[in-house]
């Protein structure tokens, strides 16, 4: 079977654009220092890291809470 011309330039030119696209996400993964720059990049780590922020959110909230229950 002989692939045309054409055939083969639209293959090199859609794997050449998947490649620009790959260095770009590593460009910015080197630029910002992240390893994770949005959430569809990693979704379990992207939990993994919010979580810890949310619990230092609720803690002192619930402290806030506790203190308002006693002296009302």
């Amino acid at each position: 079977m002989q692939v045309s011309t054409k055939l083969f330039n639209d293959q090199q030119v859609r794997q050449f654009g998947k490649l620009t696209a790959d260095i770009q996400q590593k460009q910015e993964k080197i630029a910002s220092g992240k390893a994770i720059l949005r959430a569809s990049d990693d979704p379990v780590a992207a939990v993994q890291l919010s979580a810890p922020e949310s619990k230092n959110s609720y803690f002192p909230d619930l402290k806030k809470m506790h203190i308002r229950l006693r002296t009302d």
